[in-house]
């Protein structure tokens, strides 16, 4: 550091070389003030600590892998999730922690990759957990790009377990009416029939309802 006349102190760097002055040997001296690189330096540092904390303290599962499927990082989400340590994980390839059967889409996404295709791309999957059972998950993969050129993927990967339990569940109540024994019909308020089941076509004597159709008085 130098001080200057104020009395604030300074970072800088000095550059020594050997020249001839004058015919004689000489030692060229050239200071340089680096207050701002010093200081995007910090910025940097501060900037990384953040991205550090929000990457750790992330729910969702955070994956970078190489166009391999080697696993360069990984947050310590994907182990709380997996059942894998920090240090299995980075042992293993995205593959190790997928079933066999998205494996060929796994493969086709590659293949698409190594075709140009450097879109981000969003789908639903499954991962592996270390004991074997299966997790359903959405992924969104997107290409690290270092320098203009793609070095490897990041995984944004969220458990969708609770998405898809609704999902069954909406499905099943969906089906309920159709497959229900018993008739059932959904009329609006003017009395329009909106649906009606099988079984109301089948069991109600003497007139079979159907959408469009309005429900006689004595109903």
């Amino acid at each position: 550091e130098l001080v200057r006349k104020d009395g604030s102190h300074f970072p800088v760097e000095f550059s020594n070389s050997r020249i001839i002055f004058e015919g004689k040997s000489s030692s060229l001296t050239i200071i340089r003030d680096i207050s701002e690189r010093r200081q995007a330096k910090k910025e940097l540092q501060k900037s990384e600590e953040k991205y550090r904390l929000l990457v750790e303290s992330s729910l969702d599962l955070i994956v970078v892998h190489d166009f391999e499927g080697k696993i360069l990082f990984n947050n310590k989400a994907v182990a709380d999730f997996t059942g894998y340590s920090l240090e299995e994980i980075m042992d293993m390839t995205l593959k190790d922690m997928m079933p066999v059967s998205e494996i060929s889409k796994l493969d086709e996404r590659g293949r698409r990759r190594a075709d140009g295709d450097m879109g981000s791309f969003t789908y639903d999957s499954m991962i592996k957990h270390k004991d074997g059972h299966l997790v359903p998950v959405n992924i969104r993969s997107t290409p690290v790009i270092e320098n203009g050129e793609p070095t490897g993927i990041l995984l944004i990967i969220r458990d969708i377990t609770d998405r898809k339990q609704a999902e069954r569940e909406i499905e099943y109540l969906a089906r309920f009416p159709e497959e229900n024994t018993s008739p059932v019909l959904r009329v609006n308020s003017e009395g329009t029939i909106l649906y009606a089941n099988k079984a109301a076509s089948n069991q109600l004597t003497g007139w079979t309802p159907n959408a469009g159709d309005t429900v006689d008085e004595e109903w």
